[in-house]
């Protein structure tokens, strides 16, 4: 079973955009309960499209690169091969392209919007954000994620101070209770 995560959102939830109608392919990736050998294999980019199907042909590639191919072990990298397949699979249904049956017109459309920042062909209602776009969000993602990480390690070092600190006054408490103890001890003594 594949477990797919949207970026950005906890495990399990699915955008409103998604639940209505997902007009253009979406890039997500697996969790760690995607188990393919039996051993935990999360941040793997998959491709679904339209109808929340997995795009095969993607899908397939990428599941090559992460899990035969042994020289590419590197999420960052599974992450930037992920991406630039969604940026192409995009311009394909933007423009209506089979993705098996693309010529050299198409893909001359396709370098020279990436060139001038427009779409490859004048197609339907569809509008894709620009591939720096695309880039610059993910970098505010990445510091995001990376920012969530380093409060969640703050938070964690407080509460193990506070642990500390609750764990000291108990035993300073209880030394002053043995002290006086010991105090009212050694009075009774001297006074018998």
């Amino acid at each position: 079973m594949i477990s797919l995560r949207w970026p950005g959102r906890p495990r399990g939830a699915v955008p409103a955009s998604v639940k209505s109608a997902i007009v253009m392919p979406q890039l997500l990736f697996t969790t760690a309960a995607f188990r393919p050998h039996g051993a935990a294999l999360p941040d793997v980019p998959m491709l679904i499209d339209d109808d929340m199907a997995l795009i095969e042909p993607a899908c397939a590639w990428l599941m090559h690169i992460a899990l035969v191919r042994g020289r590419t072990r590197s999420i960052a990298t599974w992450r930037t091969y992920g991406e630039a397949l969604y940026d192409w699979w995009q311009t394909l249904t933007a423009n209506d392209w089979a993705w098996d049956r693309v010529g050299a017109r198409e893909l001359a459309a396709c370098r020279g919007s990436m060139l001038n920042g427009a779409r490859a062909a004048p197609g339907p209602k569809h509008a894709r954000p620009r591939r720096c776009e695309r880039r610059q969000a993910s970098r505010h993602r990445e510091a995001a994620r990376k920012h969530a990480g380093e409060k969640r390690a703050l938070a964690t070092e407080n509460l193990a101070l506070l642990h500390r600190a609750l764990a000291a006054e108990d035993t300073v408490k209880a030394r002053d209770r043995l002290i006086a103890r010991l105090e009212a001890m050694l009075r009774r003594n001297r006074l018998s």
